[in-house]
């Protein structure tokens, strides 16, 4: 499955890798890749009431993507912030804020619910060195 969410998010916009194009504000591209997390959720939701399990697993797959990428150092500027896309950022050998969002994806998931609030701020950043918080960081989903 990752491999053709990989596949159908290639060439797409920075913001599917939660970063930015060379001319995009940070605020613009938070809001696209919220916007994109939200509504590859909204889709999951739908198939998953229509119990078409491929097409949920694959827009679940997408939300989790996005969320993913945001916990990776190379997606993220000095201050947290998305960083200026130069290509599919590598991911760190710790994996804390990672797992954290595919429980959190899973939960929404389950319960059919998508919280409040910007996604990307509720978690951290995986560095080599360990997990950190990102600055101005909101708290992770209460479900």
């Amino acid at each position: 499955m990752d491999r053709r969410v990989e596949a159908a998010l290639r060439g797409q916009d920075a913001y599917v890798y939660a970063m930015r194009g060379p001319n995009q504000s940070v605020e613009e591209a938070r809001a696209k890749a919220n916007f994109f997390i939200r509504m590859s959720l909204q889709h999951a939701f739908a198939y998953k009431r229509q119990g078409q399990t491929e097409g949920a697993s694959f827009h679940l797959a997408m939300a989790r993507h996005t969320l993913r990428r945001a916990t990776f150092p190379a997606a993220n500027d000095e201050q947290g912030n998305p960083a200026i896309f130069r290509g599919e950022p590598s991911a760190s050998r710790t994996h804390y804020w990672r797992n954290q969002v595919d429980q959190d994806i899973r939960t929404m998931f389950e319960k059919q619910v998508v919280p409040r609030g910007d996604l990307l701020m509720m978690y951290g950043i995986d560095t080599e060195t360990g997990p950190r918080n990102r600055p101005n960081q909101l708290p992770r989903p209460s479900f």
